[in-house]
C-alpha cells in the first residue's frame, strides 16, 4: 500500500493515442517493443499494450485503489497474442520467464512504493 492519496491530473484525451518504445532483456538477449497507451487516468489506472504490425500482443495495467489512508497498487498483464517466434522464445529459450516476470513486477511495485513514501 502506498501512503496518502495519489495525485490527480487531467486524464489524456480519449481520442489521443500515445505511444512509446520499451526495451526488454533476458540474459544476453535484448529487444524492443512498441507500446500504445490505452488508459491514463491519474490516481486510478494506467494501461498500455505492446503492439506489432498494428496487432495487440500484451496488455499491461496498473490499478490504483484507495485503501486505509493510502493506495493499493495492482500490476497485471494479459497475453492477447504472441507471434510464433515470441511464443517459441518464451516456451523454449526462456523457460523461467514467468518466475522472472513475477520478480520484476514485485521489484517495480516496490520501487513505486519507495518513491511514494519518500514523497510523503
Amino acid at each position: 500500500m502506498l501512503p496518502g492519496p495519489v495525485a490527480r491530473r487531467r486524464p489524456l484525451a480519449s481520442h489521443t493515442r500515445h505511444s512509446f518504445q520499451r526495451w526488454n532483456r533476458y540474459d544476453d538477449m535484448q529487444w524492443s517493443v512498441n507500446c500504445e497507451v490505452r488508459t491514463a487516468e491519474p490516481g486510478r489506472e494506467l494501461a498500455w499494450s505492446t503492439v506489432e504490425g498494428g496487432r495487440e500482443l500484451v496488455r499491461w495495467r496498473y490499478l490504483f485503489e484507495p485503501a486505509d489512508g493510502g493506495t493499493d497498487v495492482t500490476e497485471s498483464f494479459e497475453v492477447v497474442w504472441l507471434p510464433p517466434t515470441a511464443a517459441y522464445g518464451e516456451d523454449v529459450m526462456m523457460r523461467d520467464r514467468d518466475r522472472r516476470r513475477e520478480e520484476a513486477m514485485c521489484t517495480t511495485l516496490n520501487r513505486i512504493k519507495d518513491i511514494a513514501e519518500a514523497a510523503a
